[in-house]
């Protein structure tokens, strides 16, 4: 009886370090920012300036905004996959059809890499193929909501 005993509680054991081996973990955790600090800044300088007129949606890729014309469906996982891979900092969406009409990037001058420019250049150019502005605002530490106001109202007509 005590042999059969240990057999079952070896057994048992066994059973418990298999689950526990094929159990999936996922090596992820939370942030602590969902936005990093000068985006922080510039999300409340838009809320002070436009949030009462439009949804401001923060880190937005290019595929969410755009989608890929019919003519060029024989190769949409290229044009999709080049969407996937590029965001804007902020998109302004109209609060009736939240339909996006400014795409908002933040351009830091110091790094000014070609692949960096290289990127900015085919954000820029496929919003402006889709007809959605882009405004770009220079990185800075701290944004004054006037000059936001002013550089918004330069792309689009403010409500």
């Amino acid at each position: 009886m005590q042999n059969f005993l240990i057999i079952i509680i070896f057994l048992l054991a066994a059973l418990v370090l298999f689950f526990l081996a094929t159990k999936e973990s996922f090596p992820y955790k939370r942030k602590k920012r969902f936005l990093p600090e000068n985006q922080q800044n510039l999300f409340r300088a838009l809320e002070e300036t436009i949030g009462d007129k439009y949804y401001i949606f923060p880190q937005i890729h290019l595929s969410s905004l755009l989608k890929i014309k019919k003519e060029a469906e024989g190769e949409h996982y290229k044009y999709f996959h080049k969407l996937a891979q590029q965001s804007v900092d902020f998109v302004l969406g109209d609060k009736q059809a939240i339909y996006p009409v400014l795409a908002i990037k933040i351009i830091d001058f110091s790094d000014e890499s070609s692949s960096r420019r290289r990127d900015n250049k085919f954000i820029g150019n496929a919003l402006a193929a889709a007809s959605l502005p882009l405004l770009e605002i220079e990185q800075q530490k701290e944004y004054r909501a006037e000059e936001i106001k002013k550089l918004i109202s330069e792309k689009i007509s403010i409500r």
